[in-house]
């Protein structure tokens, strides 16, 4: 994270008067989930993150703690948001939103960070030669000697289905 990021963020937030920003993460079941810093703070928690109990990836759709191990209620990682992801919420006035990852207090990936995983996992398979993105931004799977050229989905062929 720059601190040229930071500041765009900072700046962003005074001229469009967002007064609460929410560090956002997927937990292991797929739910959205976070905490939120008031702009007073925003530039220390940008760079600190928040502290967060690793319990809540253990936590079931239903907001109660299923046993994990190694995701009990003693243990902490800091959510740390990736001020390139900033938007200001449009059914939220004065509040904006920042995807975030999850980290150990001191500063390395921690291991069950969902958004982590998934970085690591495109990058792989990027090195690999079976990813390819379009310009609209769709990620697309694929094998074979054409695999560096652009794959669409069309209008009525179903997910996965090549054109």
């Amino acid at each position: 994270m720059t601190d040229g990021a930071i500041d765009t963020v900072m700046e962003r937030t005074r001229q469009e008067e967002i007064r609460l920003v929410r560090f956002l993460y997927a937990d292991h079941g797929g739910i959205i989930r976070g905490k939120a810093a008031g702009t007073a703070r925003l530039r220390e928690r940008m760079s600190s993150g928040i502290g967060h109990t690793v319990a809540m990836m253990a936590m079931s759709m239903l907001d109660q703690l299923q046993p994990v191990a190694g995701m009990g209620p003693v243990g902490e990682v800091r959510i740390v948001p990736d001020p390139e992801t900033f938007v200001a919420l449009p059914y939220a006035p004065g509040a904006g939103a920042m995807l975030a990852d999850l980290i150990k207090p001191d500063g390395s990936p921690w291991e069950a960070c969902p958004r982590t995983f998934l970085k690591q996992a495109l990058a792989e398979l990027a090195g690999q030669g079976h990813l390819d993105i379009d310009p609209e931004g769709r990620q697309q799977l694929g094998h074979g000697p054409d695999v560096r050229q652009p794959r669409h989905v069309g209008q009525g062929q179903g997910f996965g289905r090549q054109q």
